[in-house]
């Protein structure tokens, strides 16, 4: 089975490292000078019909090491 890939992407290219917290309790970071990073689940069991399952995954936070955000808005829910 293939893992799911997701893109986690901002709008507009970033100067510092962003810390992105996934629903599912993940982390991934978004480098300074870039706009997205790549994120793969771990896949499901072997079989699809017994090991079936819907995934869906969210941001729940962002961070900047020593900043804040003033109006930080997440996109839409989970997909």
């Amino acid at each position: 089975n293939a893992a799911p890939k997701f893109t986690v992407k901002v709008d507009q290219v970033l100067k510092q490292d962003l810390t992105v917290t996934l629903s599912n309790g993940d982390t991934v970071v978004i480098k300074a000078g870039t706009t997205s990073v790549p994120y793969e689940l771990n896949a499901q069991g072997d079989d699809v019909y017994k090991d079936g399952q819907t995934v869906e995954v969210g941001v729940t936070d962002a961070s900047v090491d020593g900043k804040s955000f003033e109006n930080l808005v997440l996109g839409d829910k989970a997909a």
